[in-house]
């Protein structure tokens, strides 16, 4: 790896031989202030965006005992205003009109804040941010409101079963440690205290210290310009002079609590096995990483693994394991298994299975384990994709407390020391009397007697039984060295022809189509495959979509234990069904992709369907259906828009009564109509020359050997065109545990346009900070509040998303058109200098060039899927037509479209919790709303939009 020497700036400087990519041409410094906080500079001259990032070595383990969730909320109040920029919008304002955006999260033992802006604008952004951790004002308003923030943001979780089972580990672990504690906090944690506004402040002024402060900064500067940016902003944060908080005399997984079982009742149908172990520290050891090093021999899914012999039993689904916590002074390492039926019936067997696997690595690692490994870390930080600016700082800032300067970039990826000695310490801490174990199922409904205190999670708590250390599995070994690892890095050089800054259709036949980008930008030894399978036979009915989904499945499945190696080797595939047919990606390192697309296609071609498989995966797809029904509320209203708006949608409900019908044979005998007749549209692009892309293209034709498509062979999705009148659609909330409803509020423009979408895209680039200050900051409406632009089908509305336990739908939506009534005041006091901010911010936003190739290909990617438009320039074009806007043309634009007093196309989806229904007593005449009873007979009435497939030109017309 290539080092880059840290050099002097006028500040006291920590000099540091940063470790870098040698695909890495940014610039980097760290340094440290007199105030002792450390910073970590990153210049690059090319970037569209600036960035930052503090992370504060404080997190919810300091909160006091009976004031839990103070350090969230803490986080949440920095938001609203400071003593030099009081107005609680102000930050927030400055960067929606400068490009930017900005979030933070509070965990464990850290808080981190970021941002990112306009490139021109990082000194103003810089200013506003500083002052967070110099001066908050905490005001007792601000103070009032955003306690329900917090507990909005709880309420949001309480159903979700990753947040029920992460609390519930902490819940029933050690009381001595504050892993226990709950960290996110609700009005029932907050509330209570009368002084809790002097509590925030005194959280703030013991806790945030320079001293225990890591700030990332990204900018086109230089690095002297952005060292003298972060001394003049962030020299006057007090250096307290406190030492790094460390909390817990004893690890949170230790005495009473370990060698339990701790079976759980989740809130969707799934089953799960988590084994936690008690593991030595792993921070100190990140030079040679021995817990990575058993994470990947225990969690590898090719022959011989715990995963493919629990497959084989048909007990389990998926496996992973490795670090799950890493605090200060501990460490805790998990195995989870998805388990099936059967599998949950099996679980002593299973783990069994799994510490006979240790057994088998206390007898020895093989030699060769260590050298890979470390060739693939280096490869992948070597040629890891160039993230945003937003991501590559809040990521740095997090990780400076755990490495040296040296290794700020490289420290999570490179494997530089070989220590047996320690990767024995891990493996020999994986023991029963050293581990918790947590099994989760519906099933235990009513054995489960207790309930976790803040999530009322149902659960068991008993011992450990006796299990058998060494019963031997022949099915069970340590894999061998990796075939798959790309060792070709070499760039392909485009005939001239093919210099292009954009993708080109090389071929074009009644068969196929193949769009070809040599990337020129990234000069990465990456490519993509995207091969669409365009057919009807995929989502010609619900009995289709499902045996559709089944087989996608079934190919994955049967194709784990060769794939895995190629993950593992930075190659990848996808492989997925859609209502226009199926969908195969390759991705990865170029080298060997046209083997290992050979091999996926050859699987797909001729998957041999096992009955065993098949009933796995029909009730893995079975389940799925049924917990679409407990998702979030506002997921539920998405879903009612598309069941509503377009021609052609089928229902959970009919895929429901149609998926435990099916039989294998059926299965057989559907997999050739999913193949034949259908059109492929084919991109391929990255570090590939033009015969590499066409031999791929025809390895897929040879090995599917389509027959000829016409035109009637192929889906057309259109959208309603909506009347000038308001529609409303409302339903019960599916989980009556689950307190939130939901809204989508939405106004349709039309068919997209250049001009109206540029106005549309402006007038959400305007009024998003607004409605998030009014609705969400002002209002407490809910704690997920969005405004943004709908694009389907060709067609383009305004929509806001709003999910609430404390409103009923009927107030969301009366407090969003409320809102967007206030907005003609707003625009008539938009001065000129304030809309040519939102403007040019917008087009700053949409000349931001990518920052991955992978990044680059999911652009490409949209223009080739439905509707195919093609418009690769599509955001330069966009930028070019906002530049011509003007500030009458939108506000003309609001007037015909928004206001309640004109006659706009609104469409609105209810979804009412019990709570809500019971308290809603106001009723929704016939005369002020269409009212949508049944969906499928509002669609036979409606009028559709036209939407072209571009595939007619290709195929043969009957």
């Amino acid at each position: 790896m290539a080092t880059v020497t840290a050099s002097s700036a006028a500040s006291p400087t920590r000099s540091a031989r940063i470790v870098v990519s040698p695909e890495d041409k940014r610039e980097y410094r760290t340094l440290t202030l007199a105030n002792e906080m450390n910073v970590m500079l990153v210049s690059d001259p090319t970037t569209d965006k600036a960035a930052a990032s503090m992370e504060v070595g404080v997190g919810f383990f300091a909160d006091p005992p009976n004031i839990q969730g103070i350090a969230h909320f803490c986080e949440h109040m920095l938001f609203l205003g400071t003593e030099k920029y009081p107005d609680e919008k102000e930050y927030k304002t400055y960067l929606s009109s400068h490009s930017g955006s900005s979030n933070a999260y509070t965990d464990e033992e850290s808080t981190v804040y970021y941002f990112d802006v306009g490139k021109e604008h990082l000194e103003g952004a810089l200013d506003r941010f500083a002052q967070f951790f110099i001066a908050p004002l905490f005001t007792v308003e601000a103070t009032e409101r955003e306690m329900k923030a917090v507990d909005s943001e709880h309420s949001k979780n309480l159903q979700t079963d990753v947040w029920r089972l992460q609390q519930l580990r902490r819940t029933t672990s050690s009381h001595n440690h504050p892993y226990h504690k709950f960290g996110t906090g609700s009005l029932e944690t907050l509330n209570i205290h009368e002084d809790i506004r002097d509590q925030l402040l005194q959280f703030h002024q013991k806790y945030y210290s320079a001293n225990i402060m890591n700030l990332a900064i990204y900018g086109r500067e230089s690095l002297d310009e952005l060292a003298a940016l972060v001394e003049g902003k962030f020299s006057a944060v007090i250096n307290k002079d406190i030492p790094l908080p460390v909390f817990g005399t004893e690890h949170p997984m230790s005495g009473s609590v370990l060698s339990r079982r701790i079976d759980f009742v989740p809130v969707k149908e799934y089953r799960k096995l988590s084994l936690d172990f008690a593991t030595p520290h792993s921070k100190p050891q990140w030079r040679c990483k021995p817990a990575y090093v058993v994470s990947h021999l225990i969690g590898h899914e090719g022959p011989g693994s715990i995963l493919a012999a629990l497959k084989t039993r048909g007990w389990a689904n998926s496996l992973s394991a490795g670090t799950m916590f890493d605090g200060a002074s501990y460490s805790m390492f998990s195995v989870g298994i998805t388990l099936t039926e059967e599998g949950l019936k099996k679980v002593d067997e299973i783990v069994k299975m799994v510490f006979a696997y240790v057994e088998i690595l206390k007898k020895g690692i093989p030699s060769w384990v260590h050298p890979e490994l470390a060739l693939l870390q280096s490869q992948a930080f070597r040629f890891a994709d160039v993230k945003t600016a937003m991501s590559t700082v809040s990521s740095i800032a997090a990780r400076m407390k755990l490495y040296p300067a040296t290794h700020y970039l490289a420290g999570p990826y490179l494997i530089e020391e070989q220590d047996p000695a320690l990767v024995t310490k891990v493996v020999d801490a994986l023991t029963p009397s050293n581990m918790r174990m947590f099994v989760g199922g519906q099933e235990f409904a009513e054995s489960a007697t207790l309930s976790e205190k803040w999530y009322g999670v149902k659960h068991s708590d008993s011992p450990v039984g006796e299990i058998v250390l060494d019963e031997v599995f022949d099915d069970l070994y340590l894999p061998t060295p990796n075939d798959l690892i790309a060792s070709d890095f070499s760039r392909h050089l485009p005939d001239e022809e093919h210099l292009k800054s954009e993708p080109f259709l090389l071929k074009s036949s009644t068969a196929a189509r193949l769009w070809y980008y040599h990337d020129q930008v990234f000069n990465v030894p990456k490519a993509y495959m995207i091969f669409n399978l365009i057919g009807k036979a995929a989502y010609s009915s619900p009995k289709a979509v499902v045996l559709a989904s089944i087989f996608t499945r079934l190919v994955a499945d049967s194709l784990n234990t060769f794939a895995y190696n190629a993950e593992v080797a930075g190659l990848a595939y996808s492989f997925s069904n859609s209502f226009e047919g199926l969908t195969l990606t390759i991705k990865g390192y170029n080298h060997k992709q046209l083997v290992f697309l050979k091999k996926i296609v050859s699987q797909i071609c001729n998957l041999e369907v096992r009955q065993e498989r098949f009933d796995v995966y029909q009730k893995l797809v079975s389940r799925g259906y049924r917990n679409f029904y407990k998702d979030q509320p506002y997921e539920r209203a998405l879903y009612e828009v598309s069941l509503c708006m377009e021609n052609l949608r089928w229902t959970i409900e009919e895929y429901i009564q149609v998926v435990d019908t099916l039989t294998m044979d059926d299965l057989v005998a559907f997999i050739p109509s999913l193949l034949d007749k259908c059109f492929i549209e084919c991109l391929v692009a990255g570090n590939v020359s033009s015969l590499e892309a066409e031999e791929a293209l025809q390895i897929v034709l040879d090995e599917i050997a389509p027959s000829q498509p016409s035109v009637d062979d192929f889906v057309s999705r259109a959208l309603v065109k909506l009347e000038k009148k308001s529609y409303l659609r409302s339903i019960p909330s599916t989980n009556d545990a689950d307190e939130n409803s939901a809204i989508e509020f939405s106004i349709q423009i039309g068919e997209w346009a250049p001009k109206s979408n540029a106005l549309l895209s402006l007038f959400i680039q305007c009024t998003s900070t607004e409605a998030f200050n009014v609705l969400r900051t002002q209002q407490q409406l809910g704690y997920l509040v969005w405004t943004g632009k709908r694009f389907d089908s060709g067609v383009i509305a305004f929509r806001a998303i709003i999910q609430s336990s404390n409103y009923d739908p009927l107030h969301l939506e009366k407090s969003v058109s409320d809102w967007i009534d206030s907005l003609e005041k707003y625009f008539v006091n938009l001065s000129d200098s304030e809309f040519e901010r939102f403007r040019s911010a917008l087009v700053t936003q949409k000349l931001v060039k990518s920052k991955s190739l992978q990044e680059e290909i999911g652009k490409m990617k949209a223009e080739i899927d439905y509707p195919r438009a093609y418009l690769f320039n599509r955001n330069t074009q966009a930028a070019a037509e906002i530049e011509k806007l003007t500030k009458e043309e939108l506000i003309t634009f609001y007037r015909e479209n928004f206001p309640s007093t004109v006659a706009r196309r609104q469409f609105s989806v209810h979804v009412t919790s019990l709570t809500h229904a019971k308290a809603t007593t106001e009723a929704v005449s016939a005369g002020e709303k269409v009212i949508i009873e049944n969906y499928a007979e509002f669609r036979k009435g409606a009028e559709f939009y036209t939407t072209p497939s571009n595939l007619s030109e290709c195929v043969v017309s009957e």
